[in-house]
């Protein structure tokens, strides 16, 4: 008796900590989660950061290389030196050169390893909007399925019910065999659409947990509606700045980058190259022996040189690949600026398009709620029409269906204006909502 109720105190503690949610989230909580464990952001940041190092370090170039050596050898022959010294065999010599080398070209290539770095921050930028932009309509996406999951379990009471009714009206004699089996068949409908929603349902939010990077065991609840007060916005895009837009600045960066790839192509052809280089280069004749008098027993062939070396001379000739490719990133260019003239126009087309959407989407929703008022009013009519007897059972079920579609349009296009909303959030660079906290 004992170890039974062991056993169900353990049951119950089990049952009442797994209900807990590892996660409860709302919209803004999700897309923080999101930047900071999203796997492809983290690939994308350590892809910065070796831009970073790149662009910190590139006036490494003008630190003068440094090297050293040394070395000993023994001539076969005898070397004979003027008394008081002593002929020897060994030498020794040591040797440091120090040498840099500048140009045009070296200078501008550091302008370019910044400009890389930038453009790299703002392709993190435009892709961070992206995973963002996702998981605030994968969000509401699940808060919709979940409404959907609530409307169709009430459907399937409902249906409940009216079988049960059936099935009393059969017993007494006030319908046919067909009107149960009638209901039975709109039950098990109703049945499969849930499980088929369920099943839509766990797969979204599979997904979604993969875009937060979090667990797929993970217990998630969502702290949202889609219930939003329609607000105006055709006033406050019609002076959006198209130009400050990630995808558009992100164009206009890989412009600034290539012009100056093309730039310190083009001095690496004509800019010269000046060289500077000091070495220091002594040599210790008989190293092992203190014989010979210190004046005459080491030399330095050391030097310091100065030179100035021209571009290539045959650099502009048409199949000269350095030629080549100063043509081919000067074509990139000009792609890059018809792509640019393309994104801005298709920004201002969508933004167009999703304010007229949600026009559209707001008048509606307020249609679709009167649907659903009239639809309730005669799904009740038609219910209490049937308990007596002056509607039959599938003038019963049109309502029920007729008030099940309507429950459900509200919700898809609740999620419809709500999308659009975020799209254009995201696409003017500006807040209707206000804070989403």
């Amino acid at each position: 008796m004992r170890g039974a109720l062991t056993a169900f105190i353990l049951l119950t503690l089990a049952a009442s900590s797994g209900g807990a949610a590892d996660y409860r989230l709302t919209e803004e909580s999700a897309t923080a989660l999101a930047v900071e464990k999203n796997l492809a952001l983290a690939s994308s940041r350590v892809l910065l950061e070796s831009k970073r190092i790149v662009s910190d370090t590139a006036m490494g170039v003008f630190v003068p290389g440094l090297t050293a050596n040394g070395g000993l050898s023994r001539a076969n022959q005898e070397t004979s030196v003027p008394a008081p010294g002593t002929p020897y065999h060994w030498t020794g010599t040591l040797g440091i050169t120090a040498s840099v080398a500048v140009s045009a070209a070296s200078i501008q290539g550091v302008r370019t390893a910044r400009l890389d770095y930038q453009a790299g921050r703002i392709s993190l930028e435009e892709a961070q909007n992206a995973i963002t932009l996702q998981v605030r309509k994968s969000f509401y996406q699940l808060i919709l399925l979940e409404n959907q999951l609530t409307v169709s379990k009430a459907s399937i009471a409902t249906a409940e019910q009216t079988l049960e009714q059936v099935r009393t009206d059969y017993a007494n004699g006030r319908v046919q065999r067909l009107t149960v089996r009638q209901a039975e068949l709109s039950l098990q409908s109703a049945r499969l659409l849930l499980q088929r929603q369920m099943v839509q349902y766990d797969n979204a939010l599979a997904s979604f947990k993969n875009v937060l990077g979090i667990a797929p065991t993970a217990a998630v609840e969502l702290d949202g509606s889609l219930e939003i007060s329609p607000v105006s916005v055709a006033d406050g895009v019609s002076d959006a700045s198209v130009e400050q837009r990630v995808d558009v600045r992100g164009i206009e960066a890989q412009i600034a980058l290539q012009r100056s790839k093309e730039r310190a192509s083009y001095l690496s052809l004509i800019s010269p190259t000046l060289t500077v280089s000091a070495s220091i280069s002594p040599s210790f004749p008989d190293p092992f022996s203190s014989n010979n008098p210190p004046g005459s027993t080491w030399n330095d062939r050391g030097s310091v040189s100065v030179s100035l070396s021209a571009g290539s001379l045959l650099g502009f000739l048409p199949f000269v690949p350095q030629n080549v490719n100063l043509q081919m990133t000067r074509k990139t260019i000009e792609s890059l600026e018809i792509q640019l003239q393309e994104t801005a126009a298709s920004a201002r087309t969508e933004i167009e398009s999703l304010v007229r959407s949600l026009e559209a989407s707001s008048a509606a929703i307020d249609s679709l709620k009167a649907s659903v008022s009239l639809a309730q009013e005669s799904y009740d009519l038609t219910r209490e029409a049937y308990g007596l007897g002056t509607a039959d059972f599938l003038t019963l079920k049109s309502a029920e269906d007729d008030l099940l579609k309507a429950r459900y349009d509200v919700l898809s296009e609740e999620y419809t204006y709500l999308s659009s909303l975020i799209s254009l959030e995201y696409a003017t660079g500006m807040s209707f909502r206000g804070s989403k906290e």
